[in-house]
């Protein structure tokens, strides 16, 4: 039967709610956190050297959005804003290209 097997990670550098994840090239990507009604931070966990960095802010802010990581790069698609009314990111694809290992 598998097993769960736990680990310890370094803090996060900035612990929010609302983070949304992908990886890609041996890291983790946080997108979001909500930041007082703001949800544009990018995180970046590298797996090989157990480090955070804090990245370039998304060129929007939205909240419940798809990420995926393929070929590279994240893909961020969906979402809602918390600037006043309410709206779809649905129909645009924007992408967070990460250095290649």
């Amino acid at each position: 039967m598998p097993e769960w097997l736990t680990r310890t990670f370094p803090p996060l550098p900035a612990p929010e709610e609302e983070y949304w994840s992908g990886t890609t090239n041996g890291t983790l990507i946080l997108m979001g956190g909500n930041q007082n009604g703001r949800n544009d931070r990018v995180l970046e966990y590298d797996l090989a050297t157990d480090t955070w960095a804090t990245k370039k802010k998304m060129p929007f802010s939205a909240n419940h959005m798809a990420v995926v990581g393929y070929r590279g790069k994240i893909d961020v698609s969906g979402g809602a804003t918390l600037e006043g009314t309410p709206r779809a990111y649905g129909v645009q694809l924007f992408e967070f290209a990460t250095a290649a290992k």
